[in-house]
């Protein structure tokens, strides 16, 4: 793959594909930004039991910034755990850093202020498919 050198021309046309038509820079581009910023997440379980044979982990993160006050939570993923098939527990682990891996967490099901909010937005994804 070329990689592509950053001019200055190039940057100045990067930020203005990011302002919108007022001239103020867009959410979408202020989320782009905070995106690539972020390198640092500390990882949260919230462990719920559904019933006597099932248990939920809701693989959480608080999105670090250097410096700063946290800026969020987020759920990245839910995994249903079975009392029958706690040996397949390798690939729950398996399929945790891989999403972690290709796309941060926060911008897989977005940002919120707490825990709780970031569990109910993602359960309600969940409902609707989205």
């Amino acid at each position: 793959m070329k990689k592509i050198k950053m001019t200055n021309d190039k940057r100045k046309l990067l930020k203005q594909a990011k302002k919108d038509a007022c001239g103020q820079t867009s959410v979408a581009g202020k989320f782009l930004d905070l995106c690539r910023q972020t390198e640092r997440f500390r990882s949260i379980n919230i462990w719920e039991r559904l019933d006597d044979n099932r248990l939920a982990c809701y693989h959480c993160f608080e999105v670090l910034e250097t410096g700063r006050p946290p800026l969020g939570f987020c759920v990245q993923s839910r995994d249903i755990y079975y009392l029958e098939g706690i040996p397949f527990l390798y690939l729950f682990q398996r399929q945790f850093l891989e999403l972690l891996i290709k796309e941060a967490p926060h911008v897989r099901n977005g940002l919120f202020s707490t825990l709780e909010a970031a569990i109910a937005a993602y359960n309600k994804s969940l409902k609707t498919g989205g």
